[in-house]
């Protein structure tokens, strides 16, 4: 399920350091910046739908607390 998110990552920031070396100019470097900042945001989500919440909050949100 969430491995072609995770995929995509990872090619992302790939291609952004394959494509880092023949960047010439501030078009290709905001390009790269694009491709980077992407990869990231993705990883980002990637973390907070993936993680199981178990703190002292789920007690009272959990449904058998009521």
């Amino acid at each position: 399920m969430l491995s072609t998110p995770l995929f995509t990552r990872y090619a992302l920031l790939a291609s952004a350091l394959i494509a880092l070396p023949f960047a010439h100019g501030p078009l290709a470097l905001l390009g790269i910046t694009t491709l980077v900042l992407a990869g990231e945001l993705l990883s980002r989500w990637l973390f907070f739908v993936s993680v199981v919440p178990t703190n002292i909050a789920m007690q009272y949100l959990a449904p058998e607390a009521a």
